[in-house]
């Protein structure tokens, strides 16, 4: 069987005959009306395996009119395959599930690898993946870099995890490590600490945000002021740090090294903050926004008095009542 020059509506290239050995004069029309074509003449030194269809040699272009060349021209000159979609449609989509996994238990969509093995060049770097989006003039709808979403449709609610132990059977949106598990290559390698997990930098702009949580992302919470949802979870020892400008050295930070005993929470409310008895939900020391009134303070603490426990302004005694030039701080009986 032969196929001449043309495009052939309907006509997948699974669904095409053995065209035997390419030639010069060889090509394949895919979907799209031609949008899948590639020839035997453009073949020069690329290699791509096609496990279901063997082995074609050389760069592989899919798309009808070149359109992204004109918006972003390096990627096409750098790709051994380079697709286009014509219509806004997917490009490229990946699938794996286990149901039939045999030998092969992690099903993976999409891999992508990067090796920065290049010794003593301070000008190459390594990206595994690489995404981009643009939001152009006159767009009134989102653009977004990359979207993760995980989809628990099991039945079964979410397992309570922490920085000690992630309970089975667990759901995760990302998941970022460090070591690639290396050892067990061949040959085994070893690998040192990475960098850092996550960087925000600025290539041109600036971000109006670092990191944001939706207010009904989290479970617990309304986002309203009613209930709690954990948004970062730390173990001991873990701390969020501020840098020094110019030096670049660690500056003030904030951290729990905290192994038994009781829990207080940092808690605000409305115009108070306060160090509050996580377990009793009282607060223990607070601080009240505002100027306070004469003879008042800022400062409210928990006590245990006559009236029993509560938690009360601090007032000022008299002039002079705590020395000539002082005052003394006051608490109801």
């Amino acid at each position: 069987m032969s196929i001449t020059t043309g495009t052939f509506p309907g006509v997948r290239i699974v669904d095409m005959p053995d065209l035997g050995t390419f030639t010069a004069d060889s090509s394949i029309v895919g979907e799209q009306n031609g949008s899948g074509r590639f020839g035997a003449s453009g073949l020069s030194g690329y290699f791509l395996s096609l496990n279901a269809g063997g082995n074609v040699k050389g760069k592989v272009d899919f798309y009808a009119t070149d359109w992204f060349t004109p918006l972003c021209a390096g990627p096409q000159y750098r790709s051994t395959l380079y697709v286009l979609s014509p219509d806004g449609k997917n490009a490229i989509t990946g699938a794996a599930q286990t149901l039939n996994a045999g030998d092969y238990p992690d099903a993976i969509g999409i891999q992508g690898f990067g090796f920065n093995n290049l010794p003593a060049s301070p000008t190459t770097a390594a990206w595994a993946g690489y995404f981009e989006a643009r939001q152009y003039p006159g767009v009134a709808s989102y653009t977004m870099g990359i979207e993760i979403d995980i989809a628990n449709v099991s039945g079964v609610a979410a397992t309570e995890c922490s920085p000690y132990a992630l309970t089975y059977p667990f759901s995760v949106g990302l998941n970022m490590q460090s070591g690639a598990d290396v050892a067990h290559d061949s040959p085994a390698l070893v690998s040192t600490h990475a960098s850092m997990a996550f960087y925000v930098g600025d290539n041109g702009a600036r971000f109006q945000n670092g990191l944001m949580f939706k207010s009904t992302a989290l479970v617990g919470t309304d986002g309203a002021g009613t209930g709690f949802g954990n948004a970062i979870g730390m173990a001991a020892g873990h701390k969020i740090s501020w840098y020094l400008p110019g030096s670049g050295g660690e500056g003030s930070a904030i951290t729990s090294v905290q192994t038994t005993g009781g829990v207080l929470d940092l808690f605000f409310d409305n115009g108070t903050a306060y160090f509050r008895d996580a377990a009793l939900g009282t607060p223990q020391v607070g601080a009240l926004a505002g100027v306070p009134a004469s003879g008042a303070t800022a400062m409210a603490l928990r006590v245990n008095n006559n009236a029993g426990s509560s938690v009360v302004q601090v007032l000022l005694g008299p002039p002079d009542s705590g020395g000539t030039g002082f005052r003394i701080l006051r608490v109801p009986n």
